[in-house]
């Protein structure tokens, strides 16, 4: 029975059809005089593509192009779309934002954020393979035309997945619904609609729909309210009993699967006896609501399990004598017969046997399993050379000198026989300084050290030590200029560090007050920039750099995160403290204006820290300890991401700091002091706000093709002549 407001609808749309026949012809004027030079644009946000936005390459599109949109987040577009085109991600699915629909077009491939609404009348478009999260589709006052396709998309979190609004003809396939609050809604169209091959789950409603029809078959509904129909509806829940794979795996297409997430829906509950896949009765919903072939799982016979055999050795070739180990990897295996040495005859039934081949020879391994069903077996050849007498390194090198005055350069050769690689530790720290056969090491402290070298071969390692003496050359005046070293805060003692020359041994600051803690190493020669990464990210130091003034040769950088002050200071400064830490440079008194010069330190702040503290970004400064007070630094906003911020300041040296900042509302304007450091950082060169390169390529004669339109006046002729024609027969309904 068709509803009173249907009649009128439909003499509307009659009415209609002839103003939409003179709009297609119009269309396929533009679609081909456009089609003519239709082409392929690529939207990129940051990368090579002819434009950063969908919105701006469809002000260039004429119908009949594709716009290919690279990985990225377009997240601000709402896109108008009046051009019959196809937009879709080249992987990944891009996320953009939504669409207003006005020309006939086909949106794939991407993850849309915001509603896709299908605007006016004559517009027939195909949504597919498309990942709408919160958001979903709006087909209506389209009465004329229709026959929108919605098909493979996957839509999560929406408050409705399909609307359908005085509509009709429209294909919704193939979609899975997920946690939404209604899957698909039908309300007041004409009808005509095929819902196949939907997955329906832990939505508050799969269906609804309201003075429509529709034919919906084939889907698979687990909700808390699979179908609601309300008032003058018309559905078909089931086609004809048809062989094929259903969506559930069955073998006939018939109705849907009713399921609930409880596990108590009829099709969870009702069996299949005869194996077709179809419930044994229909599934009434409403009085005149019924599904006549509903789903269930099919009932399937038993398949017999054969053994699956297969098992693994701990090695298949070496020396005799050879032992192996080989571990069983079977399945379905009742029982096991090993034969190690291809004779015929079992060996072992254990599982995991071990066997020692004490001759040369091949051998063929065989393992059978066997169960109730049948048999099955697997082999691997083991191949056994002759004994052989193992042959170890020898150690051996020289060093020269082997004592002398700091900084002092030893020259170290290895020397060792029968190795295939080495590794020194020349300073005794426990880390490998070198793995090459000759190197230089430069000793910058006083001190004896055990150089040692560990030969290795397949057979196994050897080492040799040997003392290098440095001395310290007796001198008449000393340095009293009070310069900080890199190896002690200001204020504070040396600790005890390790004199080693290119390593830092113990730090003065207490073990239980450092957080973390990241070390670096770099090979340092005169004239050259040395830039020490921390790229584990342990902290908040990015990297410490200088350039060197003589050869140093592997120095070692740490950086010490703090839990809170650090024990070489009296007091933290003032303000919000962001982090505390402490940076030790090579040993004590390597870092002075005689070995090194232009110190510099990249830090990075947590925007989340900023936001919760209400931080004004201006206000953001490095405080450095020196002379027993703090002493403020100015640095540059280097650069950001999404996590972080990046400053980059000048330091007179390198010893105990404070990342500090003010709220807003609290002035970061502070004087300068004594040495003309200033108290805030200012904003880097660049771009005027990051000084970031954001590299956009500004040149939109290499990025933009204009086109210039010729129509062909004959064919342009012949079908105003068509249309001219259509016109006057043309015939609206009394």
């Amino acid at each position: 029975m068709i509803h009173i407001k249907f009649v009128g609808v439909f003499i509307l749309w009659k009415m209609k059809r002839a103003l939409s026949t003179l709009f297609t012809l119009v269309l396929a004027l533009q679609v081909f005089a456009g089609s003519a030079s239709a082409a392929t644009i690529y939207v990129d946000d940051d990368g090579p593509g002819n434009y950063t936005t969908i919105q701006a390459a469809l002000l260039d599109a004429v119908d009949g192009d594709t716009i290919i949109v690279y990985p990225g987040t377009y997240p601000d577009e709402h896109i108008q779309v009046e051009k019959s085109v196809t937009i879709k991600g080249a992987s990944e699915y891009p996320s953009v934002g939504g669409f207003d629909i006005l020309r006939q077009s086909k949106i794939e491939g991407l993850t849309i954020t915001q509603d896709v609404n299908f605007e006016g009348d004559g517009v027939s478009c195909t949504i597919r393979n498309n990942k709408f999260n919160g958001c979903g589709v709006s087909i209506g006052n389209n009465y004329m035309y229709g026959n929108q396709v919605i098909m493979n998309n996957l839509f999560t979190e929406s408050p409705t997945g399909v609307s359908v609004f005085d509509s009709r003809d429209n294909e919704i396939t193939g979609n899975t619904f997920q946690n939404c609050v209604v899957g698909i809604s039908f309300i007041s169209g004409i009808g005509g609609h095929v819902v196949t091959g939907n997955t329906f789950k832990d939505c508050s409603v799969g269906i609804r729909i309201s003075q429509d029809s529709a034919s919906i078959y084939n889907n698979y509904f687990s909700n808390n309210v699979n179908l609601m129909v309300e008032e003058d509806s018309n559905l078909i829940l089931n086609t004809k009993m048809t062989s094929g794979k259903n969506i559930i795996g069955g073998p006939y297409l018939g109705g849907n699967f009713w399921g609930s997430p409880s596990g108590d829906g009829f099709s969870q509950t009702h069996n299949d006896t005869n194996g077709d896949g179809i419930a044994e009765e229909a599934y009434q919903i409403y009085d005149d609501v019924i599904d006549y072939l509903p789903l269930v799982t099919p009932k399937k016979k038993p398949e017999p399990v054969f053994p699956a055999v297969n098992f693994k050795a701990s090695t298949t070739r070496g020396n005799a004598p050879l032992s192996v180990q080989f571990t069983d990897l079977s399945q379905n295996a009742d029982s096991l017969s090993w034969d190690f040495d291809n004779n015929g005859q079992p060996d072992s039934d254990v599982q995991n046997p071990a066997y020692v081949y004490e001759n040369p020879g091949a051998y063929t391994v065989n393992l059978t399993g066997s169960n109730a069903n049948g048999t099955a077996w697997k082999t691997v050849v083991i191949t056994v050379l002759e004994k052989q007498i193992a042959i170890l390194p020898e150690a051996n090198f020289s060093a020269n000198p082997t004592s002398g005055y700091l900084p002092l350069s030893v020259t170290f050769t290895d020397l060792s026989k029968n190795a295939t690689s080495r590794s020194w530790d020349v300073n005794n720290d426990g880390i490998v300084d070198s793995t090459d056969p000759s190197f230089v090491y430069v000793y910058n402290a006083s001190g004896t050290y055990s150089a040692k070298l560990t030969a290795i071969n397949e057979n196994g390692t050897d080492s040799k030590t040997d003392a290098i003496n440095v001395m310290e050359e007796e001198s008449s005046g000393g340095d009293s200029s009070g310069e900080s070293s890199g190896g002690s805060s200001s204020g504070g003692s040396s600790g005890g560090r390790s004199s080693g020359g290119g390593a830092v041994g113990g730090s003065p600051e207490p073990a239980r007050n450092v957080e973390v803690k990241e070390l670096s190493q770099v090979f340092i020669t005169n004239g050259k920039a040395v830039k020490f990464d921390f790229k584990k990210n342990a902290t908040c130091v990015v990297y410490v750099g200088f350039d060197a003034i003589k050869n140093a040769g592997k120095i070692t950088t740490i950086v010490e995160q703090l839990n809170k002050k650090s024990s070489l200071v009296s007091e933290l400064p003032e303000g919000e403290v962001y982090k505390s830490f402490n940076v030790w440079v090579g040993n004590s008194g390597y870092a002075t204006s005689k070995n090194i010069a232009n110190p510099v330190l990249c830090f990075k702040v947590e925007k989340a820290w900023l936001d919760d503290k209400s931080i004004n970004q201006d206000s953001i400064t490095l405080n450095r300890y020196e002379n027993k007070e703090w002493k403020q630094l100015a640095g540059n906003l280097s650069g950001e991401d999404d996590k972080f911020l990046y400053i980059t300041t000048d330091v007179p040296g390198f010893s105990s700091f404070a990342i500090t900042a003010k709220a807003k509302g609290i002035s970061g304007n502070i004087s300068e002091d004594e040495n003309g450091l200033k108290t805030r950082f200012h904003q880097g060169e660049g771009n005027e706000t990051t000084g970031l390169n954001t590299g956009l390529d500004k040149d939109q004669n290499e990025k933009t093709k204009y086109r210039e339109i010729s129509p062909n006046y004959g064919v342009l002729g012949m079908l105003l002549l068509c249309l001219i024609c259509a016109l006057f027969y043309i015939k609206l309904p009394k």
